[in-house]
This record gives structure tokens, C-alpha cells and sequence, in this order.
């Protein structure tokens, strides 16, 4: 998992068998973080983790550290996973025509995984990516190839 349950404190607040979110797609309320100081609390857990290794995979644990047992799930449309299946989604099949119609039933559609619409040869609805920005390479200061910059 995310978190390494060998340390005594994580041990101790968070438990193994909790489910955690996905922060690719997060809402918030901006005042509540402040008033609450959600920033400092990540970044103590970021420090900590730089000390001891606490935990794996950049920042959904201290997303997912903070907001334990706190959080309410979007509704499935509002972060529509189109990435691998290596992160717990149904592997989608491009072109076949429930495909079109998850993809069309989605408001924000999220490219989990390493299959990127914008790597060149490996993302996964690239013209689905391409709607929305036709011309990528304008803006970017290189060109994406093989998954490398």
C-alpha cells in the first residue's frame, strides 16, 4: 500500500483496510483549508516522511493522511477515470461504443495511470485529449516522445 504500516505512528492514527481517494481530481472548500491549516498539516507529513519513509507515491498519501476518514467521494461523472487499469479501473476497450457513452456521460474525465493522453504513442483517447486542446504543442516548450521530455 501507500502507507508503511512498520512505523509505530501510522500504525497507531491510520488503518490498512481504509479505502483512500484519488487527489488527480479534488474539490475544496478554500477558506475551511485555510481556517484549518491544511497546507501546514501536509507539510508535516512531508517532513516526516523525508526523515523516515512513511509512506510511497508522492502526493496522495499526505492528501489521503490529512483528510483520513474525512472526505466525500465525487460523484462518479465529475472524475470519470480513462487512465490504466493498474489503478483499480476497468481496462476500456478505445472505439468500442460503451465507450462512447462513459466518455460522454463524464464531466471531467481523468487520465490516472501512466498512459497520458499527451504522451505521444502511449496515451490512452487521444482524440478524446485532442478536443479540447488541438494544438498541445504550442504550448509546450518541447515535444513530448515515447514517454520521455
Amino acid at each position: 500500500g501507500m502507507l508503511n504500516f512498520d512505523d509505530s505512528v501510522v500504525a497507531q492514527r491510520f488503518s490498512a483496510s481504509e479505502k483512500y481517494f484519488n487527489a488527480g481530481v479534488f474539490v475544496a472548500d478554500l477558506a475551511k483549508w485555510r481556517q484549518q491549516g491544511l497546507s501546514r498539516q501536509m507539510g508535516e507529513w512531508l517532513s516526516q516522511n523525508a526523515e523516515r519513509n512513511i509512506y510511497q507515491f508522492g502526493s496522495q498519501p499526505p492528501m489521503n493522511m490529512v483528510f483520513y476518514r474525512n472526505y466525500q467521494k465525487l460523484p462518479d461523472a465529475w472524475n470519470r477515470p480513462v487512465g490504466t487499469s493498474g489503478g483499480g479501473e476497468a481496462e476500456l476497450k478505445e472505439g468500442r461504443r460503451d465507450d462512447d457513452a462513459y466518455i460522454a456521460a463524464a464531466k471531467i474525465l481523468h487520465w490516472s495511470g501512466n498512459r497520458k493522453p499527451w504522451v505521444k504513442n502511449e496515451g490512452r483517447y487521444p482524440k478524446v485529449w485532442h478536443r479540447y486542446l488541438p494544438n498541445q504543442d504550442a504550448l509546450w516548450p518541447y515535444t513530448l516522445v515515447d514517454g520521455a521530455r
